[in-house]
């Protein structure tokens, strides 16, 4: 052992010592053999609930590193405040090795899309393994397959790794000890494998879990409350995207889901619609919301089974299987790498550095290409620095094509190219063309510039490549503050830096003509072609979801919105007064939540300026 990974090794950070044992091996065999080292010096966790595995990062804080950890988007974290107090107190030799290595991971994870387009993302990368295989084949299964394989450059780091994660769970107790080896046979059997890969992936997002567990479901009596147990592990995790596929095999699965996750903020669900969605789905979804849990938020089937085979490559018998990830980003269940965001534009940005609209076309031109090839030099950086050995493992079809994760070995890749800003350019340029009305309320002269904007903004996107197909997504989290603070004041915005609108929809509190014209505002985007996804946001009235008859009035404005071509909608049911006195006083409201950027948020957790944003949107009644 060289004395880098000695001193990490008796600082007990087993993680970062494997990673430093032979500085000469290529980095796949590097982060291999850290892995490796991680789970063999792992203590045996407890079985503890229904799941299995339970707390923050069960089984990455095994060993309670302090300096460096495992991150699922680039395999590494850094503490360098740990690490200083780590060093005080060694030999200046000693000091300068494990400052240098901890600088050479930080290297690894470097991202190189400049700020100007780090938009919502920078070469992030969420996931969806494939837990219908794990629990189909076990590790067991996986083992054969390698085994099968060359004993290669590139197969034998991923075997090393494997027989480590088999002798991991093999001294586990309980359920552990069984999966994910082996096949699931059980509905708790196969909870505990999906709980433990989810784990092993770093907690992110569980893709269509209602069809994928649902086929373990047997009507068991305890099944609601371990969903809820699981739950809100994603809630302690700030776990990713959930998307239910509702298919009528599963359907009563897929309610106990969405049941189960009442007042509870993580995952981000989402669910499929299309005509045969059935009337106790959308009165399950309507409970939901009126508990005040702003989720499900609402997808068209129709539209991404429409607008997917045109727009990337994938195969009819691998459509089934789109999901969301991360917020909102679209991508295949176990067969994607999905940059998820890649990268970005802020639109208003553009637009206020132009000096005409046919010179803010033509710079929208160029910044689409020069943030696509940063994306490609960010991709290149991560496919050689960065290797992504568990998503290696766990995404077909990697093992069979003999290339990383990282290094395009999925079945499909892609990018996701988000766009901040878009609603305030609209409205900047109505207003210099001295239109006097706002983007959200059925203008035809400001959706007549919403659709040219727009469609030339989705066709220079989808006609770049970068690893892969690039696809248009509106997505703000919660950095449209933020993205607004470097902006002066523009129509609807009144104040230098203010934040910019929070969704494909109106900017907040600007949509005065109530749902429909906001609707039909949305649908002169077109929204189908921004199939990233394009977040809308919808604020209704508590009122709304009372009675049968205005229940059926919010299905129509959907269900209409959805037919016209609508592809996504999240809604936020939260009265005016119970937000004031939450703004006041937040620490009173500690579960309310709200739909924000893509995913749930607890109100008081935002920021006050996000806060305030939420109080400005427009409060609906159909």
């Amino acid at each position: 052992m060289n004395r880098t990974a000695e001193l990490f090794n008796n600082l007990g950070e087993y993680y970062a010592a494997g990673f430093f044992e032979d500085e000469n091996a290529p980095y796949n065999a590097r982060v291999a053999t850290a892995i490796v080292r991680h789970f063999e010096h792992a203590p045996t966790p407890e079985f503890k609930g229904y799941c299995g595995l339970q707390g923050y990062q069960a089984l990455w804080r095994l060993n309670r590193y302090k300096i460096v950890n495992y991150d699922y988007n680039c395999g590494f974290s850094v503490n360098r405040t740990e690490l200083n107090k780590a060093v005080q107190d060694m030999t200046p030799f000693d000091r300068t090795l494990l400052e240098r290595a901890v600088n050479e991971i930080s290297f690894t994870v470097m991202r190189l899309v400049p700020q100007r387009y780090a938009i919502g993302g920078n070469g992030w990368i969420h996931c969806v393994p494939n837990y219908e295989r794990v629990l189909e084949e076990g590790l067991l299964g996986y083992k054969k397959r390698l085994d099968a394989k060359p004993d290669s450059d590139f197969h034998r780091p991923l075997k090393q790794v494997m027989d480590a994660l088999i002798a991991f769970f093999n001294r586990c107790p309980g359920l552990l000890g069984r999966v994910p080896n082996h096949p699931a046979k059980t509905f708790q059997e196969a909870l505990v494998s999906i709980v433990a890969i989810w784990y092993l992936d770093g907690c992110d997002s569980l893709g269509r879990l209602d069809n994928v567990l649902g086929k373990y479901y047997h009507g068991e009596p305890e099944a609601y409350d371990a969903l809820r147990e699981f739950w809100t592990l994603t809630d302690i995790n700030t776990a990713w995207h959930m998307y239910l596929a509702d298919k009528p095999e599963h359907h009563d699965f897929t309610m106990l889901c969405i049941k189960a996750q009442n007042g509870i903020r993580r995952p981000n669900t989402g669910i499929r619609i299309d005509e045969n969605t059935s009337d106790e789905t959308w009165e399950t979804i309507f409970d939901a919301w009126e508990a005040h849990n702003p989720t499900p938020s609402l997808y068209n089937d129709a539209i991404y089974k429409e607008m997917l085979p045109q727009l990337t490559n994938v195969s009819p018998e691998d459509l089934e299987h789109y999901a969301m990830g991360g917020c909102t980003e679209t991508m295949f269940e176990g067969r994607s790498q999905v940059g998820s965001i890649d990268a970005g534009l802020n639109l208003l940005e553009i637009y206020r550095n132009s000096d005409s609209y046919e010179s803010f076309l033509k710079a929208l031109n160029y910044h689409v290409k020069t943030a696509c090839e940063a994306v490609v030099i960010n991709h290149q950086f991560a496919a050689k620095y960065n290797p992504a050995i568990i998503r290696t493992l766990f995404v077909d079809d990697c093992i069979d094509n003999g290339r990383d994760f990282r290094d395009c070995g999925a079945r499909y890749n892609g990018s996701v190219i988000n766009l901040a800003g878009a609603t305030d350019t609209i409205n900047a340029i109505a207003a210099d063309r001295s239109i006097k009305a706002m983007f959200g309320n059925d203008n035809p002269e400001v959706n007549a510039i919403a659709h040219k904007l727009y469609d030339f903004v989705f066709k220079e996107i989808t006609s770049q490549r970068t690893y892969g197909w690039c696809l248009p997504s509106v997505i703000l989290l919660t950095t449209y503050a933020a993205f607004g603070r470097y902006i002066p004041a523009t129509a609807g915005r009144t104040t230098d830096g203010a934040p910019l609108a929070d969704s494909s929809g109106a900017y907040q509190g600007t949509d005065i003509k109530g749902p429909t014209s906001l609707i039909n505002s949305v649908l002169s985007i077109p929204p189908k072609c921004g199939l990233g996804t394009l977040i809308f946001n919808l604020r209704l009235n508590v009122d709304m979801l009372k009675t049968p008859e205005k229940r059926a009035i919010v299905k129509s404005l959907i269900t209409t919105f959805f037919k016209r071509g609508g592809m996504q909608i999240q809604v936020t049911i939260a009265d005016q007064e119970t937000l004031q006195k939450a703004y006041e006083k937040p620490e009173d409201y500690p579960n309310l939540m709200v739909r924000i950027g893509g995913f749930s948020e607890y109100y008081t957790r935002l920021d006050r300026t996000l806060q305030a944003e939420i109080l400005k949107r427009t409060e609906h009644c159909c």
